[in-house]
């Protein structure tokens, strides 16, 4: 096949190397409303043959074979799918596949359909799998920002739902160690009052 297309609805970059030539591939986020699509031809792969082959030195020789679009797209989207998580095949994955030839959005309308309801169930097992990880250990860093993004997207709230910028922002109580919001008055975890001045303008506030 001459010709294959990458189609993406995931909130986020992918990029996939592989030892041809081209050997990157490169897609921006995409979405449901705007998918990215990249386009590809054929590639080339180096065979190295002869008395050589595994060396490096005069002896050795190469071959260059061409790859066809679809081998190559193919393992472009196996590849990158297996190296995500809370997968659960083939019900809940990312939005990304691959049709064959030069498409547009128009052609691949109910393969992005397809898609999305799977991704949908992918965005709900990363939130549960965030929030075991949570229950486990109550730690911001066992979130990522894909699970605060299908979070988000799933319109729920949840205690480890925070930014990154405010989770290395973040300081440590001192009577209780755990991690605090910058801007906390009182220790969520222990109640521990960490701004004395601000709980007292509070405090009489209410009052």
């Amino acid at each position: 096949m001459d010709t294959a297309s990458l189609v993406s609805i995931v909130p986020c970059t992918i990029r996939e190397q592989k030892p041809l030539l081209p050997a990157e591939f490169y897609l921006d986020k995409g979405s449901v409303e705007k998918p990215f699509i990249l386009h590809i031809g054929k590639g080339i792969s180096d065979i190295y043959v002869g008395e050589g082959r595994g060396q490096m030195g005069p002896n050795r020789s190469v071959v260059r074979v061409p790859v066809d679009a679809d081998v190559i797209a193919n393992a472009v989207v196996v590849d990158w799918m297996e190296a995500q998580y809370g997968i659960i095949l083939p019900h809940a994955v990312p939005g990304f596949f691959w049709a064959p030839g030069h498409v547009a959005v128009k052609d691949v309308t109910e393969q992005i359909k397809e898609a999305e309801v799977k991704q949908l169930n992918w965005f709900k097992q990363l939130v549960h799998i965030a929030d075991d990880d949570w229950n486990k250990y109550r730690q911001h860093k066992t979130i990522s920002d894909i699970q605060r993004y299908s979070c988000n997207f799933l319109k729920l709230e949840r205690p480890w739902l925070v930014d990154n910028e405010i989770v290395l922002a973040m300081s440590e109580c001192p009577a209780c160690f755990e991690k605090v919001h910058p801007r906390a008055v009182v220790c969520s975890h222990c109640q521990h009052i960490l701004d004395a001045e601000r709980h007292k303008k509070m405090a009489f506030a209410t009052a």
